[in-house]
């Protein structure tokens, strides 16, 4: 498997921290047409740890049927690596909160942020 921030960083590179990981699926999400993040981010919302942690560890978009976006290592961040990649999103969307939405898991999460207006179950 092609893991995209291992096999694409100079060989003298550090390390990627989780952080740097999770900020760069999200910007290629962000990046994508019809990435998640891309649709996410005009909401005001970001994701809860678990609610992320539950997208990170697919290791790959869902709605990538044409395999057009980057694969990545399924990893999870802690409680302060989730602080420090929702901050840097907050900072580049003022405005957005951190929130649940009343969603049990990311698939539900992400359901009200695309039909805010639909129940979901």
């Amino acid at each position: 498997m092609n893991w995209f921030f291992w096999n694409r960083k100079p060989a003298n590179a550090p390390p990627m921290t989780r952080v740097d990981a999770a900020k760069r699926v999200l910007t290629n999400s962000e990046a994508a047409g019809y990435g998640y993040f891309n649709h996410i981010s005009p909401f005001g919302y970001f994701p809860p740890l678990e609610f992320l942690n539950q997208f990170l560890v697919l290791g790959h978009e869902t709605w990538d049927q044409d395999g057009m976006h980057e694969r990545w290592k399924p990893f999870e961040l802690s409680p302060e690596e989730h602080c420090e990649v929702a901050n840097w999103w907050i900072e580049k969307y003022p405005g957005t909160v951190v929130h649940d939405l009343g969603a049990k898991c990311w698939d539900d999460w992400l359901f009200q942020i695309l039909h805010p207006d639909d129940e979901f179950k």
